[in-house]
């Protein structure tokens, strides 16, 4: 392979007008090396003990420390050649090849299982940086090229050292990876953000349906007391459109299915199927109608919904593996999120090899629900607003992904 190829990134700061190079990994990297590679469940221990980093606790977002199971002492002794030190950098060898995270202080003589690992030479390479360019698309599309295996991918360590890596001045580097982990920190925040609001919609959502929390009319009055009341007297489910695979096809008719349902909301921006045959008219999806999945090879998938906003401009419906849920009361949306609605999943789905509703096991679901509109009117309000808040999260957080992903793209060579 090539050496010294000078290049110049798209995007850099004003005060770095150096070239850059590029040069195979094992002529710049200090030490190569793969993470352990045998059968060790014999010396796991429950507490104590050595952190053991696999694949799949490299994420490109910090290591999942929570997750990590340990070694004994005198099993780890015996292989402390392979365990990390600060600032190595561990990347995934099979499964989401070529990902990879800094080892933090805390996991400071960690040791990898089936990992690949480089430690950088601290005057002349920045780890944060090197992390950085392995996340790149262009270095996981060549770790992916690389890959061996036909299901799960395989990077082997005599293809990994020959990849070819950036070189810049140190001070270009420092700024390059702290700029991206300035961008990696909001996008942490409006997660963590995210799942507070997740945490506390789940509780305040309990306390309503058990009626913990009740709202009061406009003279402090309560309202009246709640009813047995079931799906099937508040709207009508119907079972989606059939289409076989010969009317698959680039455009006509969309139809969502359990993939376009994604934390509560349908997503209509990826993953998307048209077919060339008409649904009936019942089925064309209306404003508000609620999507839920019926059937799917997950058990953990089936039942989970979505709100139809109105905003696709053409023909839409859904899959036969899904219903539709039309109905005029503003709360069902909230109620087929509730924890009695997944208790009734699984009480439903246990015992049986088919994850699989019908219409009739929805109708006859029978909730407490308020009597009076304007309560109705409240509790959905209220739960609105927290759902709004969740989504601007996500949507911000998404936002910021992208524009992680195109400096990550333009920032290294």
């Amino acid at each position: 392979m090539m050496t010294q190829k000078a290049l110049l990134p798209r995007i850099r700061f004003r005060e770095f007008e150096n070239i850059w190079e590029l040069d195979i990994l094992t002529s710049l990297a200090q030490k190569v090396w793969i993470g352990l590679v045998t059968t060790m469940t014999t010396n796991y221990v429950d507490e104590g003990g050595v952190p053991l980093i696999r694949n799949s606790d490299i994420t490109g977002r910090g290591i999942l420390e929570s997750r990590l199971i340990r070694l004994s002492e005198e099993f780890a002794g015996k292989h402390s050649g392979r365990a990390f030190m600060l600032n190595d950098i561990a990347t995934v060898h099979t499964g989401d090849v070529g990902t990879s995270d800094v080892i933090p202080e805390t996991l400071d003589g960690a040791i990898g299982f089936a990992t690949l690992n480089t430690r950088w030479h601290e005057n002349e390479f920045d780890p944060y940086f090197i992390k950085y360019f392995f996340n790149t698309r262009k270095f996981r599309n060549l770790a992916i090229r690389y890959s061996t295996g036909d299901g799960r991918q395989n990077l082997n360590l005599k293809d990994f050292v020959k990849f070819h890596v950036p070189r810049t001045s140190l001070p270009e580097q420092q700024k390059i990876a702290d700029f991206l982990s300035a961008v990696d920190k909001k996008i942490h925040l409006l997660q963590r953000k995210k799942e507070l609001l997740e945490q506390y919609k789940k509780g305040v959502m309990q306390k309503i349906f058990s009626q913990e929390i009740r709202f009061k009319d406009e003279n402090g009055d309560d309202y009246p007391d709640w009813e047995a009341t079931t799906l099937g007297s508040l709207g009508k489910f119907y079972r989606g459109h059939t289409y076989s695979s010969n009317n698959v096809a680039d455009s006509g008719l969309l139809v969502l299915r359990s993939s376009n349902i994604q934390e509560g909301q349908l997503v209509l921006s990826r993953d998307l199927r048209y077919v060339d045959n008409q649904c009936s008219n019942k089925i064309n999806l209306q404003k508000d109608d609620i999507v839920l999945c019926m059937s799917n090879g997950s058990k953990r998938l089936v039942g989970k919904s979505g709100l139809y906003s109105g905003d696709y401009n053409g023909a839409i419906t859904v899959g036969a593996f899904c219903s539709i849920y039309r109905s005029t009361s503003k709360i069902v949306k909230h109620v087929l999120k509730s924890l009695q609605y997944k208790r009734y999943l699984h009480v439903l789905l246990a015992g049986t090899n088919i994850n699989n509703l019908k219409n009739s096991d929805m109708d006859n679901l029978t909730f407490l629900l308020p009597t009076d509109e304007t309560e109705t009117r409240q509790i959905s309000y209220f739960l609105d607003v927290i759902e709004g808040k969740i989504l601007q999260c996500r949507n911000n957080i998404e936002s910021f992904s992208k524009f992680k992903k195109g400096l990550l793209q333009q920032m290294f060579v």
